[in-house]
């Protein structure tokens, strides 16, 4: 982020359009040499008697020092870099008056296009208008301090990828879902986002009616359980459609023994007593005390087993057409070596078909859906979104 100190004015006799060569100092103020590090991004001002540019610049240390013209923020050449004839000019270190507005952003810019956010997006909040991506500036570029803000307003994802190796709240990319905005402030080394679900609820809900009869439906229908000792299984209402995400979280285990297998099943899988939601081909599911992966009664080693209080994160995605891939994640972590986000090493990939959200609950194991972008503990995967 640009920087400003108090009393730093030197002259140059520099022309054109180009860096200046800070090559006059002026009594009662510090040189910029004396003022900033070698490449300091810095708010300058360069005025003659006529013409006035104001604009962020890096200085840099030299015989003489030079100021190069990065970004011109304000200027008599209707805010475009002015060209400057023979003569002497003043130039010094000013606060421009963009950043002082009041309130938290100074200004909105639309964005329908892949884009890298550059220093003249401080304070600014950008409104993404279809699915792209943003690209970071390094951070040490940025400067500790710099902060913008993001919001999705179209219908697609927008993914913020940070320069290189830099993350933003640890990860290597953040995707903002329809409706979800973010505030992202830069430490000069890497990124921190303040983000925010959109607000919208999903529709979809355990369906009352597509469920067996022991399965019993609270919360609004999110929360299933069973009391007794034989599986008890039901579907959720709305199909899956392109790149879903969905969570379940086991709020009750069984004594011992399996708790819950969480997956998807086609409308016409049959449930059964020994393997639940994942006794057909058209199903898959994760059970809770083998880790194994399931579908048309075989259970196949795969992942961590999990237990009451664990967060069960679902994405699948039909978009090619040719099959149905679902990845299970447990707290955030995806099993078996899976990652959504570049299609590879599904859980499974089914055939083609209408596919729902499925549980199967046993013995006291209860859980409850998480189909809301604003109940999930974790991001969806790059370019996955909520059911709606």
């Amino acid at each position: 982020m640009p920087i400003i100190k108090d009393r730093v004015k030197q002259t140059t006799t520099s022309t054109g359009t180009g860096t200046v060569a800070l090559t006059g100092m002026v009594q009662g103020f510090q040189t910029f040499a004396q003022a900033f590090p070698s490449g300091t991004q810095v708010y300058y001002c360069i005025a003659d008697g006529t013409d006035w540019e104001v604009g962020i610049g890096t200085f840099t240390v030299g015989s003489p020092g030079s100021l190069s013209r990065d970004t011109v923020l304000d200027s008599s050449n209707a805010k475009s870099v002015v060209n400057w004839a023979v003569g002497t000019k003043d130039v010094f270190v000013t606060l421009p008056a963009a950043a002082v507005v009041g309130g938290l952003f100074a200004s909105v810019a639309a964005k329908a296009a892949d884009y890298t956010v550059s220093a003249s997006d401080a304070r600014t909040l950008i409104e993404c208008t279809t699915s792209l991506t943003l690209s970071l500036t390094a951070a040490t570029s940025l400067g500790g301090g710099f902060t913008f803000g993001v919001r999705n307003g179209g219908v697609g994802s927008v993914t913020i990828d940070p320069s290189g190796s830099e993350t933003v709240n640890g990860a290597l990319t953040i995707t903002l879902a329809p409706g979800d905005w973010a505030i992202l402030t830069c430490s000069g080394t890497a990124w921190s986002a303040l983000k925010q679900y959109a607000l919208s609820a999903s529709s979809e809900m355990w369906s009352s009616s597509d469920k067996e009869t022991n399965l019993t439906l609270a919360n609004g229908n999110l929360t299933a359980s069973v009391s007794g000792s034989t599986m008890q299984s039901g579907r959720a209402g709305v199909a899956l459609s392109g790149k879903r995400y969905f969570e379940v979280r086991l709020d009750a285990a069984a004594p011992s023994g399996l708790s819950a297998i969480i997956g998807i099943a086609t409308a016409t899988v049959v449930f059964s007593n020994n393997w639940g939601l994942a006794a057909a081909s058209g199903s898959a599911g994760f059970a809770s005390d083998t880790g194994q992966k399931l579908t048309n009664s075989t259970g196949v080693a795969f992942g961590s087993t999990w237990t009451m209080g664990d967060v069960i994160g679902v994405a699948t995605d039909d978009s090619s057409g040719a099959d149905v891939k679902i990845w299970f994640s447990k707290n955030g972590i995806w099993q078996g070596g899976g990652n959504p986000a570049a299609g590879a090493n599904p859980a499974f990939s089914l055939s083609v078909g209408t596919y729902y959200p499925a549980v199967t609950c046993k013995s006291g194991g209860q859980v409850s859906a998480r189909f809301t972008g604003t109940l999930w503990s974790y991001s969806a995967p790059s370019g996955f979104s909520a059911i709606p």
